[in-house]
Order: structure tokens, then C-alpha cells, then sequence
């Protein structure tokens, strides 16, 4: 059973389409002690988001950008989002009793280039 609204969260994951988004991801190995450096690992990166789809197979949530790149959520595994402010969303996942990810999307200021 879901612990979130899905047609909400697909929502805000839509009003990132065609836009470039920086993708944070931190995985928590102590969800009691948080996401900082010495529990958690992370990465981050940039894509313009194409499409936001479902997949039946594994219940994903598959955002798909530029050049190739994917990026996914697993819908069985959420426990909150919320998006903080205009142009920033925040996905939990838990998993296991210790293991958390917190995915953080937020529109990305580029340099404009000549």
C-alpha cells in the first residue's frame, strides 16, 4: 500500500519536463543518523528531463532526459515527497530497516553559453 499520493508526486514530477534539473541522491546507511558524509553516500548530475513513465516491471517511477540518461524511483519504496519550493522536490525511499534514499530535483541554473 502506498504511503504517498502517486498522481501528486507524478505531477510535480511533470513540471520539470523539458527543463534542465540537477539530480541529487544521497543513500543513507543509518536512517536514525541522516544523510551526512559519514552515513551516506551521494552523487549528483544534470539532465533536461524528456519524460517521466511508469514501469509496470519493478513498479518504477523512470525519469528520462537528454543524451541517454534515466533515472529511477521505486513507487513500493517511497515513504514522503515534498516539494520544498518552487522548482525543488524532495523523494524519500526507504528500504530495509537502516537503508534510506533522498533524491532531491531542482531546476538548474545554466550559463548561457555563446
Amino acid at each position: 500500500m502506498l504511503k504517498y499520493n502517486i498522481e501528486a508526486l507524478h505531477i510535480a514530477l511533470q513540471s520539470f519536463k523539458g527543463k534542465p534539473v540537477w539530480i541529487t541522491e544521497s543513500v543513507s546507511r543509518n536512517r536514525r543518523m541522516g544523510h551526512n558524509s559519514q552515513f551516506a553516500t551521494s552523487v549528483g548530475f544534470i539532465m533536461t528531463l524528456k519524460s517521466v513513465k511508469w514501469s509496470f516491471s519493478g513498479a518504477n517511477l523512470v525519469l528520462i532526459g537528454t543524451e541517454g540518461f534515466t533515472y529511477s524511483l521505486s513507487s513500493e519504496h517511497i515513504v514522503r515527497f515534498n516539494a520544498m519550493e518552487s522548482g525543488r522536490l524532495s523523494i524519500v525511499e526507504q528500504y530495509e530497516s537502516k537503508t534510506e534514499r533522498e533524491t532531491t530535483l531542482w531546476l538548474a541554473v545554466l550559463p548561457m553559453g555563446k
